[in-house]
């Protein structure tokens, strides 16, 4: 997986990711 983008990441992934860290994030808020 060699590529010049490194920067730029793709869309869909970084949603996913935000949306899982959310959760994540929201559940530890919850149970804490």
């Amino acid at each position: 997986m060699g590529g010049s983008g490194r920067r730029r990441l793709r869309w869909p992934a970084v949603l996913l990711w935000a949306l899982i860290w959310l959760l994540h994030l929201h559940d530890f808020l919850v149970t804490f």
